[in-house]
């Protein structure tokens, strides 16, 4: 049982708890003789009936193992960087001492270097204080004190099958190539394509059914299903009859590098990168565009938003709507209404 100071300046009192643990309580006092009278009155076996309020790192750590069992990898790595841009800043301090003036001046300045960035931190950090709040941490989340100024959307770059070809031409590898090809017209993630599975493909009906599984979680947590064009039939059915692993595997995995084993993504966009310089073609084209460019595709030809919504797997109708302006003529009609 003893008091120490630590790099923000305020008094700490460190205990066992009666399972032996150590506990750590802030003074909330930055001058010793304060400190030593808090340690005077302070009751272990009081504070034992009390919930004790984590440090910012023993809060991460319990917050991570919780979100491992529900959220992406992504998302998963985006709450590892946002602690560590939080106790880099702030130190590792109590988790209520953490304050929304002190999160709100540093976020903007944060924010004039990298508005993505400090955005995705910021979004990042304010739903797991939520949870804090909700586990009795905290009483008020700081990040629900102040906004992050709005970030101007951009319209997503879009290529047409002619733009399309001129990449598939200059792929050299033939997987790397299918890869692009199913991508470009089923309107699947890059991971999506790449985990994607035998058991997912019903070539009777010609659907692709990306359910969830221990191996694999769609982003949207929801399972939906794919109609293939004849073009990816017949790519898939060709891969279907040469599949004939020679050896017991766990996964089927449609467009593997070895036998059972995926591409990492990558890999996969490193190579796409590497062929776009070699195209000519405008900046701003990654492989995500190739997902993009589907659903430009289906909408320019009459497809309706809320269509192309589940075929993306969108879970907000807003994520679709960046795709309205490609619908004209429907605004046309519209006003012709009047």
């Amino acid at each position: 049982m003893f008091i120490y100071k630590r790099n923000n300046g305020v008094w700490y009192f460190q205990y066992k708890d009666k399972n032996g643990h150590q506990k750590k309580v802030s003074t909330r006092s930055k001058n010793k003789s304060e400190a030593l009278l808090f340690l005077r009155s302070f009751n272990t076996q009081e504070a034992e009936k009390k919930i004790i309020v984590p440090l910012i790192s023993e809060f991460a750590k319990e917050y991570f193992e919780y979100a491992e069992a529900a959220l992406t990898k992504r998302s998963l790595c985006h709450i590892k960087h946002a602690f560590r841009y939080l106790i880099t800043q702030f130190g590792d301090i109590l988790l209520d001492e953490v304050d929304s003036v002190m999160l709100e001046k540093d976020l903007l300045k944060y924010f004039s270097r990298t508005k993505y960035g400090a955005f995705q931190v910021y979004r990042t950090l304010k739903s797991a204080f939520n949870k804090a709040k909700k586990w009795k941490y905290l009483k008020i989340n700081p990040f629900n004190e102040f906004r992050l100024p709005k970030i101007p959307k951009k319209t997503p770059v879009f290529i047409t099958e002619q733009e399309f070809q001129i990449i598939a031409q200059n792929i050299k590898r033939k997987r790397v190539y299918q890869i692009c090809f199913a991508a470009f017209y089923t309107g699947m993630r890059l991971s999506e394509v790449l985990q994607l599975t035998w058991d997912q493909v019903d070539l009777g009906n010609k659907m692709i059914n990306l359910n969830n599984s221990e191996s694999f979680v769609t982003k949207s947590k929801k399972p939906r299903s794919i109609p293939m064009c004849v073009k990816v039939y017949e790519l898939i059915k060709l891969l279907n009859e040469r599949y004939q692993p020679g050896y017991a595997i766990d996964r089927h995995i449609v467009f593997f590098k070895h036998y059972g084993i995926p591409y990492s993504t990558s890999y996969i966009s490193h190579n796409f990168r590497e062929t776009l310089s070699k195209t000519g073609l405008r900046k701003g084209i990654k492989f995500h565009t190739l997902r993009h460019s589907f659903a430009s595709m289906l909408v320019s030809r009459g497809a309706s938003l809320y269509v192309v919504k589940e075929l993306l797997g969108h879970t907000d109708f807003a994520t679709t709507q960046i795709y309205a302006h490609l619908q004209p003529e429907n605004l046309r009609k519209a006003i012709d209404l009047l």
